[in-house]
């Protein structure tokens, strides 16, 4: 299209299709004049190299050069024409091609901007995935504080007398649970400890060997609050039995606590170095199984 427009097809230097009919043509006529024109005029009356004879031949050249003037004149001029008529329906289909294109960039962005705005929307749908997991432990504990502090009601506990009872049909309204709600947080909060390596100094390895001996002499009895202490201490403990060593001999075994409490995380740890030791003779016992096996 840009050649045609150009004008690059309208001569015979520029326009190869039209060269080539044109040489083919003026070698078709100059044959015809050698094998058919020529002969005849030589056969003419006269001698050879005589005037006459020298006119028959220039009158045959010149009908040569006339016949190729006008061969090429005509297939020129027609030539010509037609492709000036291609330049026209060109320039007239290169207007609707560009008004096309510029449709094709006008949707190509519209679609482009559909595909950021869907892209952002995953984005923000992720984020806003993200953000729900993080913050789902605080709203349910939100909730649970707004449950037993703004007047509602937990089914299935009742309060009378100073005694807890699990049956009857009263309820626990916020006013009465407020303080049962946050011991519950408190005690909540206190079965887990900061175990950041960041927050912590190191004194020492524990020893799982000498850890899992000392665990043969410490008695694990099971036992109960007596009166006094639930009376005094209705928020940390329980009517109910239990199963545990008592502080003081896990201090005394151990130097762990304050002869007076059991932390949560001295247990896990005293279990799992107990555990170490315990993998480690089975392994052993293993591999000597393997050797003598």
């Amino acid at each position: 299209m840009n050649q045609v427009l150009g004008g690059d097809f309208l001569n015979l230097e520029s326009n190869p299709y039209l060269r080539a009919i044109g040489e083919q043509g003026a070698s078709d006529i100059t044959r015809h004049y050698q094998t058919a024109i020529a002969p005849q005029m030589y056969m003419g009356g006269g001698r050879s190299g005589s005037g006459a004879e020298g006119s028959r031949v220039a009158r045959g050249q010149q009908e040569l050069g006339d016949s190729l003037g006008d061969f090429y004149n005509n297939l020129y001029g027609g030539q010509y024409a037609q492709e000036r008529g291609h330049m026209q329906n060109t320039l007239g289909l290169s207007a609707g091609l560009r008004g096309q294109a510029r449709g094709d960039i006008q949707l190509g962005n519209q679609l482009g901007g559909q595909a950021d705005v869907y892209d952002q929307r995953l984005l923000d749908d992720l984020v806003a995935r993200f953000q729900f997991e993080q913050d789902e432990p605080g709203n349910r504990l939100d909730r649970y504080s707004q449950r037993i502090q703004g007047g509602g009601v937990i089914p299935g506990i009742s309060i009378g007398s100073g005694s807890q009872s699990a049956s009857g049909g009263g309820g626990l309204t916020g006013a009465q649970g407020a303080g049962l709600g946050i011991a519950a947080l408190g005690a909540l909060a206190s079965a887990f400890s900061y175990s950041s390596k960041e927050m912590k100094d190191e004194v020492g390895v524990a020893k799982c060997d000498q850890i899992l001996e000392r665990l043969r002499g410490l008695d694990i009895p099971i036992w109960h609050y007596n009166e006094a202490t639930l009376h005094a201490n209705p928020e940390q403990t329980s009517p109910h039995q239990h199963l545990g060593p008592y502080a003081e001999d896990w201090h005394n075994m151990f130097g762990l606590g304050d002869r007076n409490k059991i932390f949560y995380g001295d247990g896990i740890g005293i279990c799992l170095a107990a555990i170490k030791a315990l993998l480690a003779r089975v392994r052993s016992l293993e591999e000597k199984e393997m050797a003598y096996g």
